[in-house]
């Protein structure tokens, strides 16, 4: 990934010999061959155009393909051909560059062609894309040439439209849950000028399939105000920021929820060190209604920097922290978890912090997957140089504690056009953190499920179902859409039929759940079908 201050240096070192240089941003996790091949009236020479690289590896970004010379080699009225291909397997995509040679110099045309599109030349600094599928996943590649002062350069990039899929039928599974952890970099201007607007308006677009999101450093309040407005559409439950009405700037942590928050509350840590003392950092605290299951998760942003002070601070937060989370009387069977920027590196574990995390909190240690760092300055746009792994989201041991557990860091970028030549949404990557637990057995003395039959029918259906249970039994149900959110509520009278109506609702996956005295004791999916 080439520097920002190389790639300038480069745009205009070309720009004043006439050259045009190729550049190639692949925000994927995809590797590729890359082959370049020339053609035209004659073939040039290598004092006249060269390719760079012959291999793009996952989720490089700003590389050169290739440079050439727009004046020396060119003639009048002739046209040059620059094909690059693209290759990974049986597929391939190719982006394209022509030259029609003018009296003192050459006019420059762009296209590109792939699996299912070939687009004519362009003569403008439009932005073109198309939208095409390699190994059976959904890009979309999209490009323009731009002005720098002298002659155009030209720039592609390539987007995995689905990078990082949530199981869809994680969503509707109350024993599975996914948090992802995001620190935004939102800092309130003018102590920074990171592009927080645009990247607010495009957060939500890549973040979807989640069923919580612990969002922080989310400072700057206009562009809060807009991320929350785009994440309501999946994420309607969002709670406070954390803030104790007394320092300049709020704790810039909240939590966006696909399903329904039951209680909150919220800490601002007693313990600071330095500049962090200047916002009200702390701890959100929710309880979740996932399907008829609580969960129970504290998002935080701890103290920052590494010096032994800063490491104490820390400590001393992770202690209000554990007396936070055991104030509020959580049921040992429900499952509590912790997560956000806790700041702490765990490939340095500087001072054995990491170990003492896990310790003082009393945490299950994920399983790690997807990139090896959070924080990666060699990927992202505004990081500064040097790698760390900051954030997490993990299980208490000292409650439920989950069957399985991970956290996979995912990078998101995007390729709006405001965002173009930047791309990445933060300095930090996102982690996805995701927890099975055993399925719900009611402990309820008086029931035993053995004894009721739940018979469902008709599934499909265009949307009217019934539920024989056998025998009379006062039942509470609900029904969640294929986003989580509750369209049906209600309970039986004394009797053993229920019935529910879902016409009029998109066709789709539902989810009922029935429960007993507050206990699940029958829960499934209803298939929507058209009428």
């Amino acid at each position: 990934m080439l520097t920002k201050t190389l790639f300038f240096f480069l745009i205009s070192f070309q720009s004043a010999w006439g050259i045009t240089a190729v550049y190639f941003e692949n925000n994927s996790a995809s590797n590729f061959e890359v082959a370049i091949q020339q053609s035209g009236t004659h073939i040039l020479n290598l004092n006249e155009w060269n390719q760079s690289v012959d291999s793009i590896r996952a989720w490089e970004g700003q590389s050169e393909l290739m440079w050439t010379n727009r004046n020396t080699g060119i003639h009048n009225g002739d046209d040059f051909y620059f094909d690059i291909k693209f290759k990974q397997g049986t597929d391939s995509f190719s982006l394209k560059i022509k030259l029609s040679g003018t009296f003192s110099s050459s006019n420059l045309w762009i296209a590109a062609s792939g699996i299912g599109f070939s687009h004519p030349w362009y003569g403008d600094n439009n932005f073109h894309q198309a939208d095409f599928t390699i190994g059976g996943r959904p890009y979309r590649l999209k490009y323009h040439a731009y002005f720098t002062g002298g002659y155009d350069d030209v720039f592609f990039a390539l987007q995995d439209l689905d990078p990082y899929p949530v199981l869809a039928s994680d969503t509707l599974n109350a024993s599975v849950l996914n948090v992802l952890a995001y620190n935004i970099y939102m800092l309130t201007p003018p102590i920074a000028l990171t592009d927080q607007m645009d990247r607010a308006n495009e957060i939500a677009k890549h973040v979807k399939g989640y069923d919580v999101i612990v969002f922080s450093e989310a400072f700057y309040n206009s562009a809060r105000n807009t991320l929350q407005a785009t994440l309501a559409a999946e994420y309607p439950y969002i709670s406070a920021v954390v803030d104790n009405g007394v320092l300049n700037d709020d704790g810039g942590v909240f939590v966006a929820s696909r399903f329904p928050i039951l209680s909150s509350a919220q800490m601002v840590y007693d313990d600071c060190n330095g500049t962090d003392c200047l916002a009200a950092k702390g701890v959100m605290y929710v309880k979740i209604n996932k399907l008829g299951r609580h969960y129970h998760l504290f998002g935080t942003h701890t103290q920052a920097w590494n010096s032994a002070a800063d490491v104490a601070t820390r400590i001393l937060q992770f202690k209000e922290l554990y007396q936070f989370i055991q104030s509020q009387n959580i049921p040992s069977n429900e499952a509590v978890l912790v997560g956000g920027d806790l700041n702490v590196d765990k490939i340095l574990n500087n001072l054995g912090e990491y170990d003492g995390l896990l310790d003082s909190l009393q945490l299950k240690e994920p399983l790690y997957t997807g990139h090896p760092y959070t924080y990666d300055g060699d990927i992202s746009y505004y990081a500064s140089p040097g790698y760390e792994f900051l954030d997490y989201i993990m299980a208490s041991n000292e409650y439920l504690v989950p069957d399985s557990s991970s956290n996979r860091v995912i990078i998101l970028r995007s390729i709006a056009d405001n965002l173009f030549n930047t791309f990445d949404l933060s300095d930090h990557l996102a982690v996805q953190g995701r927890f099975v637990y055993a399925p719900i057995v009611s402990k309820q003395a008086n029931l035993k499920a053995s004894e009721y039959q739940f018979i469902l029918y008709p599934n499909p259906s265009s949307g009217l179902f019934q539920l024989d249970v056998g025998k009379s039994l006062q039942l509470v149900y609900r029904v969640y859409s294929p986003l989580g959110h509750l369209v049906l509520e209600g309970h039986s009278e004394e009797g053993n039929m229920l019935q529910f109506d879902l016409r009029g609702q998109v066709p789709g996956i539902y989810y009922l759940s029935t429960l007993v005295q507050g206990q699940v004791v029958f829960s499934t999916t209803l298939m929507v079908t058209e009428l």
